[in-house]
């Protein structure tokens, strides 16, 4: 028989693999590894449940959108299936504190690989997208009702006001309170057009 109809061959040369329904001694040790592994309960850091929180089902065709974020960000984000992923598990999870290396696990990738292709990919640190990505769905909760700073702070991931009143000054220009006023001014004015 030769080696281009032998099943046990590689596609390309290398090495005859086992039989089928065989395994070598070494591919046992690893399966029995394995197993072992994943009857363990995976920890991340801070009691992060890793494995839990990164099973993410497809999102399907759904565009990402967000007031605050550049439209070409946007695109992009859209075009990538593993930002596109992550920023599911953001829209799903908004209160959990999303680092660095939470991102890249849901993105499948190591830290450092993750925060230079998102910088490449997305023309922002991950940081600056984070802080954008979360006062836009602040302005939105601010749209929906009337409820207090703190409270809207708290919904979208910050556990201080003054860090909420920092990151929305620093994307939008205006503290929380002074853009407030300001979407109940226009909201007024679009209300009289209309009367």
């Amino acid at each position: 028989m030769s080696s281009a109809n032998d099943p046990t061959r590689n596609s390309q040369e290398g090495p005859p693999l086992p039989p089928r329904g065989k395994t070598s001694s070494s591919e046992q040790g690893l399966q029995e590894m394995g197993d072992s592994l994943s009857k363990k309960k995976p920890t991340g850091h801070a009691g992060t449940s890793r494995q839990a929180d990164v099973n993410l089902e497809d999102s399907g065709n759904d565009k990402i959108t967000n007031p605050f974020i550049d439209p070409v960000i946007l695109r992009r984000l859209n075009y990538y299936s593993r930002l596109k992923r992550l920023v599911a598990y953001m829209s799903m999870h908004p209160k959990k504190q999303i680092s660095l290396n939470l991102a890249a696990t849901v993105a499948c990738m190591g830290r450092t690989a993750f925060s230079r292709f998102f910088k490449r990919s997305v023309g922002i640190t991950f940081r600056e997208f984070v802080q954008q990505w979360r006062t836009g769905m602040a302005v939105q909760l601010m749209l929906e009702s009337d409820r207090g700073l703190y409270d809207v702070a708290c919904e979208v991931g910050f556990h201080n006001l003054t860090a909420f009143e920092r990151t929305f000054k620093k994307v939008t220009s205006f503290t929380p309170s002074e853009y407030r006023r300001r979407l109940l001014a226009e909201m007024q004015v679009q209300v009289k057009r209309t009367n």
